[in-house]
């Protein structure tokens, strides 16, 4: 890199994985719910976002109708080569994030390990300049500490992301979180939960593709 090039290291890259995508990384009986009875994360928000495409860009929902951030050579394009990027960590997640899901723990902590599985194969494996999020369902922290022992060693992950909702993440029952991202040289990453589901342009964001 030249002196006068300035490096761009994007700290909040928003890769999203649909439910059909992730029964592959899921075990039962989980797919199951997801695959055939049409389960979905509640909502938090009572409303939209009031722009064309929610959070998301409107020219980043691809061509074929796809949500935002669903396919990687399609934010190559748009985003890392086209600005420049020296580096990118994705910030991701379901909606809500699994820290968040109010009640059933245990599918929090299946989706957490489903996604982290899907974003290394799929993102961190396929590109270079991409570093990744670990994703917890930190309601049961030694299941949390688990899942960053599991997947925290991975050279491209880089941090334990947590969602700024009404949790209070300073309360001692959540430090073994801390100190697993500490002995694995993570940062801890915050960011705000999601809206609910929103359907920009008409697309369909429903299970439709899985049935």
């Amino acid at each position: 890199m030249s002196k006068n090039k300035i490096a761009i290291v994007d700290t909040d890259i928003h890769e999203r994985i649909q439910y059909k995508d992730i029964l592959d990384y899921l075990d039962e009986p989980y797919k199951h719910y997801i695959a055939n009875c049409h389960w979905i994360q509640e909502k938090h928000m009572p409303y939209t976002q009031p722009a064309t495409a929610g959070v998301d860009r409107a020219d980043a929902i691809l061509p074929d109708g796809r949500p935002a951030g669903t396919d990687l050579p399609f934010m190559q394009k748009q985003l890392l080569d086209d600005i420049g990027h020296e580096f990118g960590i994705l910030t991701g997640a379901l909606d809500p994030s699994p820290s968040s899901m109010h009640g059933w723990y245990e599918m929090a902590a299946a989706l957490a390990s489903a996604y982290n599985d899907w974003q290394i194969e799929n993102w961190l494996e396929k590109d270079d300049r991409l570093y990744g999020s670990v994703h917890i369902a930190a309601q049961e922290p030694h299941n949390a500490v688990k899942e960053i022992e599991r997947v925290g060693s991975h050279p491209k992950m880089v941090q334990v992301l947590l969602p700024i909702d009404d949790i209070m993440w300073g309360d001692p029952y959540y430090h073994p979180i801390f100190e697993a991202a500490e002995k694995y040289d993570l940062m801890i990453g915050m960011h705000h939960n999601e809206p609910p589901v929103y359907y920009a342009n008409g697309q369909d964001t429903s299970l439709s593709g899985i049935r």
